[in-house]
């Protein structure tokens, strides 16, 4: 006869680390879920995997930064919490929590509340301060009512465009990396009216793409630099300081990188 006992499976343990982990992370979270499935009642690897499950949920998928309170029932005794003392992390608000997410407005919805808050009031300041007169006269028809979804996705394509053009210069295309990718109300306006579908910040890969994009602008960046300051005369030298006060600039990169090329050329000539 089969035991009514239902060995754990760690199945959201594997699935959150896969699709959102680091490769340390996956590492770490393959190797603990190998040990406990032989050995599952090892109080100390089961915390720490909780541990490591949570803080990748917290970072990649809820954003929740609230701190662990006394209002949860197992503040003295929670073993997650005094692992992360232990080591020194901070102790944030976790899925173990009865007051996390159990009905009503609890601690994750709250949170997830107030964002939604603070991102409608930091887009309605981004289009006033940064749009042009017409992209103010859009918002100025929408933000009476934005209890409407459709007012609020009109408000954060305008303010994701403003914000992309005048501060992040970030040009990414919006990929199937993002989870919303076949459910996004932003990517399916910009869509019906024609609008380039950029990588925006509801990704949840936006901040490591946003990384990743500035590295390489800087990369393509250098090597012009120190050609033109090692090899150019002083022309060349005012040139490029001129164009690199506006670096997010493609046409500025663009003829950054063929003076560059103008400086090699006269550099070789010479040594003929």
């Amino acid at each position: 006869m089969g035991s009514s006992y239902d060995a754990p499976t760690y199945a959201t343990e594997k699935m959150i680390a896969g699709l959102y982990g680091t490769d340390e992370e996956k590492r770490r979270v393959n190797e603990l879920i190998d040990y406990l499935l032989v050995n599952p009642n090892n109080v100390e690897k089961n915390v720490e995997l909780a541990v490591i499950t949570e803080e990748i949920q917290r970072r990649e998928i809820t954003r929740m930064d609230w701190m662990c309170s006394p209002a949860c029932d197992r503040y003295m005794t929670c073993k997650i919490k005094w692992y992360r003392g232990e080591r020194g992390m901070p102790q944030y608000c976790c899925s173990y929590c009865p007051n996390y997410q159990e009905g009503g407005l609890k601690c994750l919805s709250l949170f997830q509340k107030f964002e939604r808050e603070k991102k409608t009031l930091e887009h309605v300041f981004i289009v006033y301060f940064y749009g042009t007169p017409h992209e103010t006269t859009q918002i100025d028809s929408i933000i009476d009512d934005l209890k409407n979804v459709g007012n609020r996705v009109r408000l954060d394509v305008v303010a994701e465009e403003v914000k992309r053009r005048e501060a992040t210069k970030f040009e990414w295309k919006c990929c199937e990396k993002c989870e919303r990718y076949r459910c996004c109300r932003i990517k399916w306006h910009r869509g019906e009216n024609g609008f380039a579908h950029h990588c925006c910040s509801y990704c949840q890969n936006y901040r490591e793409c946003k990384k990743k994009f500035k590295s390489e602008a800087e990369s393509r960046i250098i090597e012009p630099l120190f050609i033109i300051g090692m090899y150019g005369d002083e022309n060349e030298r005012s040139r490029m300081n001129e164009l690199i006060a506006e670096p997010a600039k493609k046409e500025n990169l663009i003829e950054l990188s063929a003076l560059s090329l103008s400086v090699i050329e006269g550099e070789t000539q010479e040594n003929k």
